[in-house]
């Protein structure tokens, strides 16, 4: 996993942008099937775990897992207050998916859009910050 993020960014930005970044740690752990990946619940709410595990189900499923370099990249981060939005661009172009065999192929999803932009709006509660809502575009970034 490869976390970019930009230079400059407000204090309350710039924490938003760790817990972002925390939770595509997590979800990248998953996808390459670690055995014990941090819980995406450290970073998210409910809602968003129950979205991104639909996300890597179909994968899971066939005791797949990823391999390769996915690179996460912050394009805004703007934070006011007890919320944030944090975008980004997720590049797939490096992924690659490992069978249960062992053999390896690129997913067809990842070939029709190696590039996905992503939308969060994330919340902060007693000073901790949690991704609150997710949205994964099948647009370049």
């Amino acid at each position: 996993m490869d976390l970019r993020r930009p230079a400059g960014l407000t204090a309350g930005a710039s924490a938003a942008v760790v817990t972002f970044q925390q939770l595509h740690l997590a979800f990248g752990a998953l996808a390459a099937g670690e055995s014990s990946p941090p819980p995406m619940s450290r970073s998210a709410e409910p809602v968003v775990v129950k979205y991104l595990d639909a996300v890597l189900k179909p994968q899971l499923g066939r005791k797949e897992h990823s391999g390769g370099t996915m690179t996460v990249r912050v394009t805004k981060a703007q934070a006011s207050g007890e919320v944030a939005a944090v975008n980004g661009c997720l590049d797939q172009t490096k992924l690659i998916t490992y069978r249960a065999n062992g053999t390896k192929y690129v997913d067809a999803s990842v070939r029709r859009s190696p590039t996905l932009t992503i939308q969060t709006t994330l919340s902060r509660s007693a000073g901790i910050w949690k991704v609150s809502n997710y949205v994964l575009k099948e647009t370049r970034c």
